[in-house]
Order: structure tokens, then sequence, then C-alpha cells
């Protein structure tokens, strides 16, 4: 539900500098023939009207002022122009197209607190985008709350053409019977968009609603609202007649129970006043279907009859339970209600309707208070079971008390006992303090020269255990230092003997070689010694041949007389 609120405002409080749109031209702007591509802002330009801030309500006055000269003399002297609908030229000329209430103001307040964001959010957007009525207006939102300021001269277009009106200052759903001029044409413009918003967000049964009194409002459904708003002019004066003819019985069946109910009337008799009525109806009732119209006076005048029964039920009904409360008969209350309201039967029902109520809430009453005393007997019964255990509670509770006493009173005595054995611990505790003491302090004063020359030893024990200690951290330090030499050493070593490993592999592979070569070399070293060469030390150690030289020394290798070899060999040396 959306809950309208209506209020005329003083100009003082309508925001210029929220005014984002030209006055009066926005209004006109929505019926520029767009087919002409016509620059609707270089026209207005051209006739003297430019878009402009207003920093005060003067400022608005005479620019609205200027606008509507400068249009009623483009209208004057333009009469073929194309750059307008044909029709608004003549409302541009219209006598009502001056400025009477420019300064006449109000708001139209619509709570929408009761949907969340997303339909807030579009009912804000449908009430801003709605097409101008009026001359000037803004709209602004306050969450829950959507406002739309407006001027109150408003331009309407209806089936005869363009007008301008002021808009009336109350809120109208839609047109109804009344014709456009005595309704508020900016609540119809606006109320169309939210209803088209709401039906088209699924909520076409949500209604609008607007209080204009105490107890008195009207309301619509956003379904009601467009199928009301799109009826034709037919349409329109066909449900005129028949608003006006249920009226018309209405007004007639008011008027048969008013004369049913003065009986008789000294100048006129009721027939007449019907006929009367009839008369001077406006609505012309079908002649052919009497009987229908006099089923609806019928049904009219019974509706009458129970509403003002009904207007009464209460006040007779307090009368009735007053009269009972004072030990007045039922009778003589229904005779007193009778004489004060006359002999209304339905009056009468209702009331009877009402006692018969009371009457039956009082037998249920009644019966609650049978069920309530029968609850009460079985408490009481339940309370008197208690009772005993309470009593047979309190003995027990007694005799533990006996016994907690006496308790109390060994536990008391046991105490004392023990605090008194306690004091003489204590006391000879003491004692045995006070003669260990004594004892230590005679042999304190004993030994106290001994004890100074300890002293002494040591305090030197101590310098020499200092000393010993600094030179044991010295050593530490150069244990350390030594340590990191030694890893060092240790993998430069290492180093080396990963390359002594290295060359020694290769000499070994280069001996190898050479043992293998120099044995062949050693051959003919042999043979040409044989040949008559003398070796030198070097040579035969080189070639390792000594013992074949002294195996053929031995056997005279050496010299063709068989002489000693070795000699020979000493001497080349």
């Amino acid at each position: 539900m959306i809950r309208i609120g209506f209020e005329n405002i003083d100009i003082s409080m309508f925001a210029f500098s929220m005014l984002n749109q030209r006055p009066i031209i926005s209004a006109l702007e929505q019926y520029v023939n767009r087919g002409d591509n016509v620059d609707f802002a270089t026209f207005t330009h051209n006739i003297g009207i430019d878009k402009k801030s207003y920093k005060n309500s003067q400022e608005y006055l005479d620019h609205a002022t200027a606008t509507i000269d400068s249009l009623k003399n483009f209208a004057k002297n333009n009469k073929n122009t194309t750059i307008f609908d044909h029709r608004l030229l003549s409302a541009l000329k219209d006598r009502f197209f001056n400025t009477d209430n420019l300064d006449k103001f109000a708001v139209l307040t619509f709570d929408c607190s009761e949907y969340d964001e997303s339909v807030k959010s579009a009912i804000f957007e449908s009430v801003c985008n709605a097409p101008l009525k009026s001359v000037a207006s803004y709209c602004v939102s306050d969450n829950d709350k959507i406002s739309v300021f407006y001027a109150q001269k408003c331009l309407a277009l209806t089936e005869d053409g363009f007008h301008w009106y002021t808009s009336r200052d109350k809120v109208s759903l839609f047109e109804g019977k009344n014709s456009i001029k005595d309704c508020n044409i900016m609540s119809l413009a606006l109320c169309f968009e939210i209803a088209k918003t709401l039906n088209s967000l699924g909520k076409g049964d949500e209604e609008l609603i607007f209080y204009y009194g105490e107890g008195k409002f009207i309301k619509a459904s956003a379904q009601e609202i467009i199928s009301n708003t799109n009826l034709n002019q037919e349409q329109k004066e066909q449900k005129a007649q028949e608003e006006a003819k249920q009226e018309a019985i209405e007004k007639q069946a008011k008027a048969e129970l008013k004369a049913e109910q003065s009986q008789v009337r000294a100048s006129l008799a009721p027939a007449s006043i019907n006929a009367q009525n009839v008369i001077n109806s406006d609505i012309k009732f079908d002649k052919n279907d009497k009987y229908a119209n006099s089923v609806a006076i019928y049904r009219a005048k019974q509706e009458q009859k129970i509403n003002q029964a009904l207007a009464k039920a209460d006040e007779a009904y307090t009368i009735v339970k007053q009269g009972l409360a004072k030990n007045n008969t039922f009778n003589d209350c229904i005779n007193f209600i009778k004489q004060k309201f006359g002999n209304d039967e339905l009056l009468i029902n209702f009331v009877m309707d009402n006692i018969n109520a009371d009457l039956a809430t009082l037998k249920e009453k009644e019966q609650e208070i049978l069920d309530k005393n029968a609850q009460i007997e079985s408490l009481n019964s339940d309370k008197e079971k208690l009772n005993v255990k309470v009593a047979q509670a309190e003995n027990e509770a007694r005799k533990w008390n006996s016994s907690f006493q006496k308790k109390s009173i060994e536990l008391e005595q046991t105490k004392q006992e023990y605090e008194s054995t306690i004091a003489r611990i204590k006391e000879e505790a003491q004692n045995a303090i006070n003669a260990l003491n004594a004892q230590i302090e005679k042999i304190t004063n004993d030994y106290e020269d001994e004890i100074e020359g300890y002293q002494g030893t040591i305090e030197r024990l101590d310098n020499v255990n200092k000393a010993l200690q600094t030179s044991l951290n010295n050593e530490k330090a150069t244990n350390a230092e030594l340590i990191a030499k030694n890893v060092s050493l240790e993998q430069e070593v290492k180093a080396k003997n990963d390359e002594i490993s290295e060359l020694e592999k290769g000499l070994e592979e280069a001996n190898n070689k050479k043992s293998k070569y120099w044995s062949q070399a050693g051959g003919y070293l042999l043979e040409a010694i044989k040949g008559g060469y003398q070796p030198t030390d070097d040579e035969i150690d080189l070639y390792d041949i000594r013992q074949e030289l002294e195996t053929q020394t031995q056997s005279n290798l050496f010299t063709d007389d068989g002489g000693s070899g070795g000699s020979s060999r000493s001497r080349q040396r």
C-alpha cells in the first residue's frame, strides 16, 4: 500500500535551486512535432526564452511572466506554425493562460515504506520521468517517501484540446465522473505512472490510499487506476451516468425510508413525496425496466435502514446494559429504546444480537468460573497434602537441628583442645629454637678467628681461580683459533692430497709407459754395449740393466781376451 499525502505550501518553501526545467516551456515540450526535426532549444532562444537558474521566487515569477508573454506573441503571429500540435496554439492564446496562480504551490508525498529498495527505486524513477503537467516541478526522495513539489498551474489535454487549469487542493486517483478541471491534474498523472510501475512488477493488487479526514479516505488498486484512466470518453460518460443513477437510487431510497419513518406528513402523503423525488431527479429511469429499478431502490433502502440502525446500535446497546445493571427488566429496557429511537426492528435485532452474544460470553465465563473453582478445590486438596509433608519436614528439621547443636558443641570442645595443643607445641618449638640459637652463637664465637683465616685463604683461592679462569678462557680462544686453522689446514691438506693423488696417478701411468718403453730401450743398449759402447752409470741405472751387465761381465762379453768387464767399465767411467 502507498499512502498519499497532500499539502499546500507557500512559494518560499519551493526550492527553486532544485528546478532543473524551464517553467512553462517544459510543460509544452512534450507536444512538439518531432517529425519536423525541430531544435526546440533554438526555437525558444529565438523567441527570447533561454534556460536559466533561479535564486529566489521573484526571479522565477519574472521569467515565467516573460515566457507567457513571448509564447502568446508567438501564437498570435504564427498561426500556421507546425512546431506544436495544432491544438496547442489555441491553448497558448487561451484567456486562462495568464500569470494568475503562478505563485500557488503544493506538494504530493508517496509513502513507499512497505516496499523493498528495488520497488522504491522503480517508483521514484517513474515519478521523476512522468510527463510534466505543471509549469514548474521537481521531485526528491528520502528513501521511504517520494515528494513532488509543483506549481498548481498545469496544462491538461482533454477531448476538446489543451487547457490551462489550476489543480485542485485534493488528491485524485482517476477522473471518474468529474471533469479534469475538478481534479488534481498532477496527482492523476503521477498515480497513473505509479500504478503502471506496480502492475509491471506484479503488484497490480496493491492500493494507493489518501486520507482526507477522520476516517475518510479514497483508495484504488493499481489495476483500477489503470483501467479507469484508460477509459475513453464514451466509457467515462457511461460510467458517470451509472454513478449518477446509483446516486439517484440512493436518494430515492432515503426519501422513501424517511417517509416510512415519519409515517404520515400533514401536507403531503408518502406516495406524493416519492413521486415528487422521482420527478425532481435528473436521472430518467427506464420505463421498460420498472422491476429492476424497484429492486435497486428496495436494496438501497434496505442498506440505508441497516446503516441507520448500525449508527444507533452502540448507543441503544449501552442503554440496555445500563438499564439491566440498575435491575430494570429487559422488556422495560427494550421499550425505552423503542421510545427513544422508534420501533426499529433492525435496531432491536442488533441490540438482541449483542445481548445474546453477551449471554453466550457470560455462559462461557460461568463455565470458566466452574472450571476455575474445580481447579481451586483440586489445588486446595494438593495444598493440604503439601501442608502434611511440610509438617513432617519441619519435624525432621527439628531433629536434625538438635543433632547439629550437639555436634556443634563437640566441635567447639575439639577446637579448644586443638588450639591448646597448638599453643603448647609452639612454646616448645620456640624454646628449642632459642637453645639452638645459643649453641650457634657459642660455636660462632669459638671459631670466629679460624673462620677469618679461612676467609683469607678463600680470597686467595678466588684470585687464583680468577687467574686460572682467565688463562682457561685465553686457552679456549687459542684452541678455537687452532681448531679453525686446523679445519682450514685439513681442507688445504685434503686439496693437496687430492692434487698429489692426481699427480701420483699420472706419474704411475707415465712410469708404466716409461717402464715399457725403457725395457725395450734397455735391450738396444745392451746390444750397443756388446758392440763396444761404453755406457755411463746413469744410463745403466736409468735402463735398469746393471744386473744384466754384471752377468755379461762375468761371461766376458765386454772384451775379446776375456778381461774383467768391471775394470774396463770402471775405467770408462
